[in-house]
């Protein structure tokens, strides 16, 4: 065995002894489990800030919520601020924590990062029963007589339209909701409310209506796509019946079970952050489905070994950053599926990784839309590729101009599509814009030197190796497995590994010699004879 072949299996059999085993350990060991749909699994939140000084050299001071949970289901808290000075107190009310941060002499952005692990199911503290007489004081001393007759004349109306207090709660959120109540909201708000505004005044009309009540505003565990505080879900827990209610402020539906569909962050209509000397320009919000049982995680916390595993692991990242890790460690799967694609089976694409990147790109547009977009980019600028030719223009000015063309296409597109009121048009990000300019910059290069039929060949064995890849990297068990056991990449890698040693025929070009077999065939034959 040569010296090169000695070096290849040991290579190959060290990555695939190395991430079997790395595997095993982390589900053995760490109790990760294999299934990402299993029970009582523990949720990791995270908010980002970021915050602008309004005078350089000026001192910051910012009151952040955080979750008011039961003590028992907080598995791990922790605030990355750096150079703040950090205390979590109690709100005055008792219904909130608040998190005080302070720094002085700040003079550039300062980002807050705040993150919590909780269990399963987490409970949020009940707040205590909002005494109504004092609600209804607090009110009367806020609204101005007029406004306050309009709230208790249609607070009586609703009461006349409802049969008992889950209709009553039901009407009041439809009425608050309805912009065709116009004269309400002229006299209410002087115009269209706001989202906090008909928070608010729902508080007010359910307190007239003798219903004790508190806003909600929760962070769900499961949510397609980024979460702000403009929409970030609002409930309402009403009490009556010697119990608490919960209902969805956007729909009047109630919620059975709200802990199993959200975790609680704030209560009352108060903001999240108050920022004394700075501005707040960004709030985000991620939550992120751990891969440890509850139980596990608490051993890993308490086993010195294990912690220290743990803490050096992709689960100890922030939940924004687990989510984009979920998706950047399939890349290599998506890659391996397009070897295959090309060596194996012999499809023509452009270039190694332009397929894999496509497939990213329709992330921002969904799979369908994205292929239409793809499809139709690319026709508007070869089309355009060819008149420029005829200008007779060098070739980096043509593909200038034919790159400006791309980008004029999709902003013309993302206005037609609003206007016919779909987003995925709107969906185009700069990172999805980048790869079709390239892919359009690489076919007309491809263009110049191969001619057309090729190009178009290698356009749509793009495109389905595109398709192919997004399957596979936008499948929900692909990314929980790459995420949670990263040692499959070890085991990707010598799959790879396999694959750079084949030296076989590819499938198309058995079809392409078919007509060479057969003719070899017959000569055979006919020696035979």
């Amino acid at each position: 065995m040569s010296k090169v072949n000695k070096q290849f299996f040991t290579l190959l059999i060290i990555l695939l002894l190395a991430g079997i085993g790395f595997t095993l350990y982390q589900h053995y060991k760490l109790g990760l489990s294999w299934w990402p749909n299993d029970e009582n699994m523990t949720w990791k939140f995270n908010t980002e800030l970021q915050i602008l000084p309004d005078t350089t050299n000026s001192s910051l001071k910012v009151n952040l919520v955080v979750p008011n949970l039961q003590k028992s289901d907080v598995l791990d808290e922790n605030i990355n601020a750096s150079g703040f000075g950090k205390i979590i107190l109690r709100s005055e009310n008792k219904n909130n924590r608040v998190a005080v941060l302070s720094k002085s002499e700040v003079s550039s952005k300062q980002t807050i990062i705040y993150d919590v692990t909780v269990a399963s199911n987490s409970s949020f503290i009940e707040p205590p029963i909002p005494d109504l007489g004092k609600e209804k004081k607090k009110i009367k001393n806020a609204l101005e007589p007029k406004k306050l007759i309009t709230l208790l004349t249609t607070a009586k109306d609703i009461a006349e339209k409802s049969a008992d207090s889950t209709t009553l709660v039901t009407q009041t959120i439809n009425f608050v909701n309805d912009d065709g109540n116009l004269y309400f909201w002229q006299e209410m708000t002087n115009g269209k409310p706001t989202a906090k505004g008909r928070a608010q005044l729902l508080n007010y009309l359910l307190t007239q209506l003798h219903l004790p009540n508190v806003l909600l505003h929760v962070v769900p565990y499961q949510y397609e796509g980024k979460l702000n505080l403009k929409n970030l879900p609002v409930w309402v827990n009403v009490y009556y019946d010697n119990a608490w209610h919960v209902f969805d402020v956007k729909s009047g539906a109630p919620i059975d079970d709200p802990n199993m569909q959200a975790m609680v962050w704030w209560m009352g209509n108060g903001n999240f952050v108050d920022v004394e000397g700075g501005t707040v320009k960004i709030v985000s919000f991620t939550a992120t489905k751990q891969s440890i049982p509850m139980e596990r995680y608490l051993d890993l916390r308490n086993n010195v070994m294990k912690q220290n595993v743990y803490e050096f692991s992709l689960l100890n990242l922030p939940a924004q950053t687990q989510e984009i890790y979920k998706i950047i460690l399939v890349v290599p799967f998506g890659v391996l599926i397009l070897l295959v694609l090309r060596i194996i089976i012999g499809v023509p694409t452009l270039g190694t990784f332009m397929p894999v990147l496509i497939a990213l790109a329709f992330k921002d547009t969904t799979l369908i839309w994205g292929i239409v977009l793809f499809s139709l980019v690319v026709i508007l600028g070869l089309s355009f590729r060819t008149y420029f030719e005829k200008l007779q223009l060098l070739v980096v000015p043509r593909l200038g101009m034919i790159l400006t063309v791309v980008v004029l296409t999709m902003a013309l597109i993302s206005i037609v599509m609003h206007k016919m009121e779909l987003s995925q048009g709107l969906s185009i990000t700069l990172f999805p814009m980048v790869i079709l300019t390239m892919s359009i910059e690489r076919l007309s290069i491809t263009w110049d030197e191969r001619g057309s039929t090729e190009t178009i060949k290698i356009a749509l064995g793009s495109l389905l190796a595109a398709t192919v890849c997004y399957v596979f990297i936008f499948n929900n068990y692909l990314e929980y497995w790459f995420f949670t056991f990263p040692g499959l990449l070890l085991l990707v890698m010598a799959v790879m590994l396999l694959i750079g040693r084949y030296r076989g025929y590819r499938l198309t070009e058995l079809y392409r010699f078919e007509a060479l077999a057969l003719k070899a065939s017959s000569k055979e034959k006919g020696k035979g004879v």
